[in-house]
């Protein structure tokens, strides 16, 4: 249910979502995977056509 949850929101905000992250700590060595998530969700819908990226997939949050 959280898989689904997160690609629905992915699918809502686009790349915005990486903008409502605040609480995620990015200053990690390794990075929480649930960004690692975000990114392949946003890879798959724009392979999709599913939406247009208007920022580098991948690019530091």
């Amino acid at each position: 249910m959280v898989k689904t949850v997160r690609h629905e929101l992915v699918k809502l905000r686009e790349t915005a979502i990486k903008g409502h992250l605040s609480m995620v700590p990015i200053d990690l060595e390794r990075q929480p995977i649930i960004l690692a998530y975000i990114d392949l969700n946003l890879q798959t819908l724009t392979a999709a056509r599913m939406l247009t990226p208007s920022e580098p997939i991948g690019q530091t949050h």
